[in-house]
């Protein structure tokens, strides 16, 4: 056996080696690293952050947003009443525009009715006076009831007076032009001007007449030629007024020169004074004041005349009747008249 003389030596340095190992263990089990690197393959524990008391870093955001979805959704509920209101106030303007058409729906029945009734009417008047003749229509009543039903008929009663105008029957004839100047249709012309070439001066007067006071730039021509080539004085004098009514200036002159002759009818010149008393064109006054002078005495046409002067206005229109005012000569009326008509 060898020396063992150094045995106990050994034993210290191998314990003293072991009791250093455990107290590093331990040490770095239950210690925090110095400063620097920690210890190769120790992980050393770290404490954990503080937290704030009023909650996560977000909740500010967070809340933002929510206000900001409560705003739009308010909105969103505002928009929404107002759709509604809206609605409700459109779905009762349907109800009533379904009512009023209702309403217009049963009064055209009424009127389908009426406008049936009144064609009726029309037919048997003319269909009567076709087969009898004018004197089954000598009934004022039923004559005013024929011009009354085709002006409500208004255009679709110029095709019954046409077909009336064109038959052979005078009477008819005469009948038809005195509707159809009632009417007032301008298309009426071409057969009217027909009418008043008539060798009949009864028809042709008539329908001469109609043309006149039918006042339309149609007949213009028409009446131009008929002043001065109708074989019927009649129809001249309605030609002539028709133009002056028009305010053709031939038409003033050819009615002073009317009245001026003294071969003219004197009923024939107090019948056209009533239609120039009516105007108020200063170019009526050539004509005009012949009239006023030759009638202006007269109990009827007096007043008529004073009425012209008064709306005519013109200088020697407002003399004549300051004349008149004071003309011993004239009715007390008539001058009572003209005064007032110079105040007015």
């Amino acid at each position: 056996m060898g020396d063992t003389k150094w045995l106990p030596s050994a034993l210290f340095v191998l314990a003293a080696a072991i009791l250093g190992a455990g107290a590093l263990y331990y040490f770095s089990q239950n210690q925090s690293a110095p400063s620097g690197k920690p210890v190769s393959g120790v992980t050393p524990t770290v404490a954990p952050l503080a937290t704030e008391t009023t909650g996560r870093p977000d909740d500010g955001r967070a809340d933002a947003r929510a206000s900001q979805l409560r705003t739009e959704l308010d909105q969103v509920r505002g928009e929404l009443e107002v759709k509604k209101r809206r609605e409700a106030e459109m779905e009762k303007r349907i109800a009533w525009l379904e009512g009023e058409i209702e309403k217009l729906r049963g009064q055209l029945r009424v009127g389908d009715l009426a406008k049936s009734e009144r064609v009726s009417r029309i037919l048997a008047a003319l269909d009567k006076i076709k087969k009898e003749g004018l004197a089954s229509m000598l009934d004022p009543a039923a004559i005013a009831q024929l011009s009354s039903d085709l002006r409500e008929m208004g255009p679709q009663g110029l095709g019954p007076l046409l077909d009336l105008l064109a038959t052979g029957d005078p009477n008819a004839k005469i009948l038809a032009a005195k509707l159809l100047e009632d009417l007032g249709d301008p298309r009426a012309v071409p057969a009217l001007t027909e009418a008043a070439r008539s060798d009949d001066i009864r028809v042709a007067s008539m329908a001469s007449h109609a043309l006149a006071f039918l006042k339309s730039p149609e007949a213009q021509s028409t009446l131009l030629e008929l002043s001065e080539g109708s074989k019927h004085e009649g129809v001249r004098l309605n030609s002539i007024y028709g133009l002056c009514a028009l305010g053709d200036t031939r038409g003033f002159e050819r009615a002073l020169a009317y009245v001026q002759d003294p071969g003219s009818k004197g009923e024939y010149i107090g019948a056209l004074a009533p239609g120039i008393f009516a105007m108020t064109n200063p170019q009526s006054w050539g004509v005009g004041r012949v009239l006023a002078d030759r009638f202006g005495t007269h109990e009827v046409l007096g007043p008529l005349a004073i009425s012209y002067l008064r709306g005519l206005g013109t200088p020697d229109a407002m003399n004549l009747l300051q004349t008149w005012s004071t003309d011993s000569t004239r009715s007390q009326a008539l001058r009572d008249a003209a005064l007032a008509a110079l105040s007015s």
